[in-house]
């Protein structure tokens, strides 16, 4: 699975909250690709320990 898909043409706000769920599932997972994506864009988000990762982060 890609780690960036690209918007639907109208996204809503229930669009953004399973995208930032499936991201958490994959930062859980310990996914280098999502964890990589998820720290570029949120500092606070630690690569080394995927688990403490929060929805808010995603």
């Amino acid at each position: 699975m890609p780690a960036v898909r690209p918007l639907p043409a109208r996204p809503s706000l229930e669009y953004a909250r399973k995208e930032a769920k499936a991201l958490l599932r994959r930062l859980r997972a310990g996914d280098r690709e999502a964890l990589a994506r998820a720290h570029s864009h949120h500092a606070r988000i630690d690569p080394t320990a995927p688990n403490r990762s929060r929805l808010a982060d995603a």
